[in-house]
């Protein structure tokens, strides 16, 4: 006789292990950390978002290695899981182009292109055991799917043979049913099916369209001297990557006699007499063409149809990530566009004069303001001026201002010539020595014994007091930056340029891109990775998860950032949480067993004294190895960026 059970008891057995994923019979809740997100409700997003996310994504992944790209959504989806850790694993994309793009879409993006806090994906890979056991009892049910798919064959048949009674309907129709059962039963899309390698390959057939597609390889610009590889490697490199591409029109691809001996075997004998070459790619090119464009746009549909992602997180980010995504857009556009120069040897000048004769009383006061400003600069190089120096300076200033000599120079461009003049002259500006006049040489020469930084924050801020001395416009300061820029170069060089930028432009950065594409690009890295606290291992209902914490960081949250900045003392202990970490399926005492062997390395830290438990103060090693890595990330990042535009993000705006 079977011995009973009692139900409480069989629970009890079936518990499943915290240092393990759900098993088959459970599915477990991932606790998220109270108040530091408010909770956004499902809102309707349009498919055409959804798409361009995906598109997004798809995008980034190939730039960095087209083997990521994969036609099952679950493989990419764990790659784009942590964007530290992206960064980390992978080599700055090949070609210069490639990683700006790449670049871009990772400084947009704050939460949107990556997994972490998509609360339906964390479910999913957490729980992988418990739904496909669900997934595969449902399966022995009943399978909506096919019906959809005899739909599919259905419409493509009335719309190609509207009549469907000829022989001519019935043996594409019967093929299709064929390939779709087939390509089925091999758990593989038709897209897959057909673009495998069995079926690719060049042909006599196909060979001039092989060709013609290579010149346009692999960027779009058409090269009438590229010649088709004869090395296989670089074949089934060309290949792979259209395939990639998931374009089902890419037909050119296929061999039609490898594919009409598959074809063949599908079928029964006495259906195989039609199956000629001339039909076989008709039916590729109708039926096939048609199939393998639904089937691509009801995977699109799943996407939000049947909750594979976060629809309220992408509807609450996709705003604000493709407004910075263009603006970056058209910055870099700009910045790489370049400056012209303005100035040039308009003046029949021969060197830098001097006005003794004084003028009005209103140009008095501009020749005093502007001289006490030239002679602060020089001080502040240690150069000092006596009086009777001082004079002399202020017949500089005078002589530019009114003299005849220059006045082609509109009162604008006069601001930039007090410049280029303590450029020429130096410490001679208040001497009585004769200097030439010149315009871009004088950009060539630097006080020595001093920077060039220093002197260039000198500069800026000297042309900035004389802008508002001579009370130009903001137009006209816009143009003289343009013009300064040129001669000295456009790079933000340190922290004290680019605050000085920053409190000038006040987020206006399109009025002087140049600067603007440097103060959004440091703005943007800083920004594009944030600690999300409410992602940490919690204990589900305990205090920290409830609140706790929150409180906790609102309070010690700088201390934490500060042990963070010395990243080599946890460099270790970072290293082995991020290889459990980076697994979006593990959690819970996988990870807390990590934290737990480095705690005690950490714990006499004054920050760790002030936790009441242990949980809390493994949170808070968490949130510190989170801090780092994200740290290692940003200057990989950094590293990119100074390669391609010549500036550091984390070494000015630090």
């Amino acid at each position: 006789m079977k011995q009973s059970i009692d139900p409480i008891e069989q629970n009890q057995r079936s518990v499943p292990d915290e240092d393990s994923r759900s098993n088959g019979g459970f599915y477990k809740l991932i606790p998220r950390g109270v108040g530091f997100r408010e909770k956004t409700h499902q809102t309707e997003i349009e498919d055409c978002k959804l798409q361009q996310v995906e598109a997004d994504k798809r995008r980034l992944l190939r730039l960095f290695d087209y083997s990521y790209t994969s036609t099952r959504q679950y493989n990419y989806e764990k790659i784009l899981y942590l964007k530290p850790n992206f960064i980390l694993c992978n080599a700055r994309p090949n070609g210069m182009e490639a990683t700006c793009e790449a670049l871009r879409l990772l400084l947009a993006d704050r939460d949107l292109l990556f997994n972490e806090t998509d609360s339906v994906f964390r479910d999913r890979m957490f729980n992988g055991s418990f739904i496909s056991m669900q997934k595969a009892k449902k399966r022995e049910l009943n399978d909506p799917q096919a019906a959809i798919q005899q739909e599919w064959i259905e419409e493509i048949a009335d719309e190609i043979d509207p009549a469907g009674m000829g022989e001519t309907g019935l043996k594409p129709t019967m093929l299709l049913k064929a390939v779709v059962k087939d390509a089925k039963a091999k758990r593989r899309t038709v897209y897959d099916w057909l673009y495998s390698e069995r079926h690719i390959a060049v042909t006599d057939r196909n060979r001039l369209e092989y060709e013609e597609r290579y010149r346009r390889y692999p960027d779009g610009y058409y090269d009438i001297e590229k010649k088709y590889p004869e090395k296989k490697k670089e074949q089934r490199k060309f290949t792979g990557d259209i395939v990639k591409r998931e374009n089902p029109a890419n037909t050119w691809l296929l061999d039609v006699e490898k594919c009409r001996e598959t074809f063949r075997n599908l079928l029964e004998p006495e259906y195989r007499r039609f199956l000629t070459d001339e039909f076989c790619e008709k039916f590729i090119n109708t039926y096939l063409v048609r199939y393998m464009h639904r089937e691509a746009f009801s995977k699109m549909k799943f996407l939000g149809e049947n909750r594979c992602c976060d629809l309220a997180r992408i509807s609450v980010n996709f705003s604000d990530y493709e407004k910075r995504k263009s603006c970056l857009e058209r910055l870099e556009k700009e910045f790489k566009e370049g400056l012209s120069c303005k100035y040039g040897g308009r003046a029949d000048v021969i060197e830098w004069g001097r006005r003794q004769t004084e003028s009005g009383r209103e140009t008095e006061n501009l020749v005093y303001e502007v001289s006490n400003k030239i002679k602060d600069f020089f001080e502040n190089f240690k150069i000092s001026m006596q009086k009777e120096n001082l004079d002399i300076l202020k017949e500089r200033v005078r002589w530019v201002l009114e003299s005849q000599e220059l006045k082609e120079y509109d009162k604008r461009e006069k601001a930039i010539l007090f410049l280029i003049m303590i450029n020429s002259c130096k410490k001679r500006i208040a001497q009585s020595f004769d200097v030439p006049f010149a315009v871009a040489k004088s950009w060539e020469h630097w006080i020595r014994g001093f920077s060039r930084e220093e002197q260039r924050m000198a500069e800026l801020r000297l042309l900035h007091q004389i802008h508002h001395i001579l009370g130009l416009s903001w137009e006209d300061q816009i143009e003289n930056w343009k013009d300064y820029l040129f001669f000295r170069g456009k790079s933000i060089c340190n922290t004290a340029e680019f605050r000085f930028w920053k409190e000038l432009l006040q987020e206006n950065f399109e009025v002087l891109s140049c600067i603007g594409y440097q103060l959004c690009v440091c703005e943007y890295i800083k920004n594009c990775m944030p600690i999300h606290y409410e992602t940490l291992t919690y204990k589900s209902a305990s205090g920290a998860h409830l609140g706790g914490y929150k409180r906790f960081i609102d309070i010690h949250g700088k201390e934490l950032e500060d042990l963070a900045e010395n990243s080599e003392r946890f460099q270790e202990g970072a290293k082995e949480y991020l290889q459990c970490w980076k697994d979006p399926g593990n959690g819970g005492e996988k990870i807390w067993k990590v934290l737990k062997k480095q705690l005690p390395n950490f714990q006499s830290e004054s920050v760790f004294q002030n936790c009441p438990d242990q949980e809390l103060q493994l949170l808070a090693l968490e949130t510190i190895f989170r801090m780092c890595i994200v740290k290692q990330a940003k200057k990989k990042m950094d590293n990119w960026i100074k390669m391609c535009y010549d500036f550091s993000p984390l070494k000015v705006a630090c």
